[in-house]
């Protein structure tokens, strides 16, 4: 079970590796820190988003909240992501095609034991997607971000494909 302490030590685990990659791997003049707030798997459900935003790209970790049940309490979810302009239309700053990896979801179950008595339980479902996000200004300027993914999902009850809306803000 995920819970708030190790989403967020997963996270933060995450951006001490991520900016240790950076600050080894890449040339900082042509990176910058980006902030996203958003719905989404850009944002592992209603989150954040913190990556290294280049004049194409955005490489990202992601921790957002799933939602809230009384019998299982709240779910969150992580995630990775590449989010690159030049996939689709070179040198077009707005359109975009991303991919993602992590929590794509949540599934109950209940079933009756052979006593009659029920037995209920709660999984976090992980994923891989792919999809197009449009940048109003430009992927590499702030502002408003929409998009939709596939996500192909590990889920045993639920569907296995399902399609994703993002919507946030790029900072």
């Amino acid at each position: 079970m995920l819970t708030i302490k190790s989403a967020a030590m997963a996270v933060i685990l995450a951006l001490l590796s991520f900016q240790s990659y950076a600050n080894t791997q890449l040339n900082a003049e042509d990176y910058d820190w980006t902030l996203g707030l958003g719905y989404g798997t850009m944002y592992s459900g209603i989150g954040a988003n913190y990556g290294l935003r280049s004049d194409t790209d955005i490489k990202y970790v992601s921790l957002g909240y799933f939602g809230y049940s009384s019998t299982y309490g709240s779910k969150y979810g992580v995630g990775i992501g590449w989010i690159n302009s030049d996939w689709i239309i070179p040198d077009s700053k707005h359109h975009a095609m991303s991919t993602f990896i992590g929590t794509a979801g949540v599934e109950s179950s209940t079933e009756i034991t052979s006593n009659g008595t029920y037995k209920s339980e709660s999984k976090t479902i992980y994923g891989i997607g792919l999809g197009y996000q449009y940048f109003m200004n430009g992927i590499n300027e702030p502002g408003f971000t929409i998009g939709f993914a596939l996500v192909a999902r590990d889920a045993e009850y639920d569907d296995k494909l399902v399609p994703a809306i993002n919507i946030g803000y790029q900072f």
